[in-house]
């Protein structure tokens, strides 16, 4: 079972503070079928929650989730729709809120450049997961089983001999304590997964292991949670300034996992290598400082829609007399002007200078 608080709902008295429940019965009724697809995004939705909100009940509608497909490959579609069921996370379509506050558009999207099927991010925090999708357990006698089932004169017996095969697949995928006759094909009911599996998949946390090797520089860390935190608050603002606001966010949240993971970690080194000293275990940050070099076009790309975003906000904020959140736009446009300038060609050079200095070393031995 997966709990949530969904604010919309409490505010609109659909659930007693805000409580939903969602069983993977409901992700079953929600596409029509029990599936490994929708079994799998069932179960990486609950493991990702899990991971992200530890001890804590999950809030529905201040979630991202992006996948790795394209919205019209492979099982992509299904998979969005079982997270969206129980994130609230939507599309452009999605609803747009009431007031300026509770908005669901915007928070699902697809092709995004990951590593793992999926990615789910806190929209507070920017803390973020992704998982790879759990694979069911091959069967080659389903295979047969199939194609009796679909055979013109199929027996109901073999149809129901099928059935039951396949949901047992299904239900191999969750814990030991989910047996295969509790699937609807053998008794119409379904019981929901007593823990997350990690058996199956890895998870992966943003910033990556990678990434925890080089600590960001505390000055750094200190002013993106600040800015994080001033933006947050823009974004509970009712009226133009808070949507402002939410739609900054939203550009900036992705924007923020991506330096985190990659572009200011280098920035770690920079003390010792002013210092003259250069190791070969510095020779891992090269992986992140060739990325940031590769993937620069696109982040300085997404600062002039971020800037673009601001302006609005810095607009709204003027004209509902709000100078903090017009101070708060300038700031992060400045910020942004420095990681151009400085941060990101200083993180590059990090690069390259540990990765000339370590082979100038070894030719000289």
């Amino acid at each position: 079972m997966i709990a949530m608080r969904d604010p919309l709902a409490e505010f609109l008295g659909a659930a007693a503070g805000g409580r939903l429940e969602y069983a993977y019965a409901d992700a079953v009724k929600l596409t029509g079928h029990s599936c490994p697809t929708v079994a799998g995004a069932y179960l990486a939705t609950l493991e990702a929650l899990a991971a992200l909100y530890p001890g804590e009940t999950p809030e529905r509608g201040a979630i991202r989730v992006e996948l790795r497909e394209r919205a019209e490959e492979g099982v992509a579609g299904v998979v969005a729709g079982v997270a969206t069921l129980i994130t609230g996370a939507a599309g452009e379509g999605g609803f747009k809120g009431i007031a300026g506050r509770f908005e669901r558009r915007g928070l699902l999207s697809f092709g995004a450049p990951i590593a793992a099927d999926l990615r789910f991010t806190r929209l507070d925090t920017s803390h973020a997961v992704e998982v790879d999708l759990p694979r069911a357990a091959s069967s080659p006698e389903l295979v047969g089983a199939l194609r009796r089932a679909l055979a013109p004169d199929a027996s109901a017996a073999e149809c129901d001999a099928f059935a039951r095969a396949w949901q047992a697949r299904v239900a191999g995928m969750f814990p030991s304590t989910y047996q295969p006759s509790r699937f609807p094909a053998a008794a119409g009911t379904l019981a929901t997964p007593a823990a997350p599996i990690s058996r199956t998949r890895q998870i992966r946390r943003q910033p990556t292991e990678e990434v925890m090797r080089f600590e960001i520089p505390k000055p750094l860390q200190i002013e993106h949670e600040e800015l994080h935190a001033k933006l947050v608050e823009a974004t509970k603002e009712p009226g133009a300034v808070g949507e402002a606001a939410r739609e900054v966010a939203r550009l900036l949240h992705p924007h923020f996992v991506s330096e985190e993971d990659f572009a200011l970690p280098p920035l770690a080194l920079l003390s010792a290598l002013a210092r003259g000293e250069v190791t070969p275990d510095m020779a891992e940050v090269l992986p992140m400082t060739r990325r940031l070099k590769a993937e620069l076009p696109a982040m300085l790309a997404e600062h002039k829609q971020i800037v673009g975003a601001l302006e609005k906000l810095r607009g709204a904020a003027h004209a509902a007399e709000r100078s903090e959140y017009e101070r708060f736009a300038d700031a992060l446009v400045l910020h942004a002007q420095t990681e151009e300038q400085v941060l990101y060609p200083a993180a590059i050079l990090v690069g390259e200078y540990v990765a000339r200095t370590l082979q100038e070393a070894v030719g000289t031995h």
